[in-house]
């Protein structure tokens, strides 16, 4: 997937988990953690996992659990880590 800030070596792609954090969500946030189910040439498709719920580490969350979607502006992202 070709994301305007993609630096990393590793591809991120649909069907990934990753956490986003963005600008404006303050000190101390979760972020938003999720699988990425599309994206396009401005925004990103975040299926959102319930909150409270513990960062993947090892891609083990099933992708059932989404409970919400995310359409996240790539120019408010400040950050992305590559759970799974």
């Amino acid at each position: 997937m070709n994301m305007p800030f993609d630096r990393s070596p590793r591809s991120i792609d649909i069907g990934d988990i990753i956490t986003v954090y963005t600008t404006g969500i303050g000190p101390g946030s979760q972020g938003f953690t999720g699988v990425i189910l599309q994206s396009d040439d401005h925004y990103l498709y975040l299926g959102l996992f319930p909150p409270g719920t513990p960062p993947v580490q090892s891609g083990t969350r099933n992708p059932k659990s989404v409970v919400a979607m995310a359409i996240i502006p790539f120019r408010h992202i400040t950050t992305l880590i590559h759970r799974a």
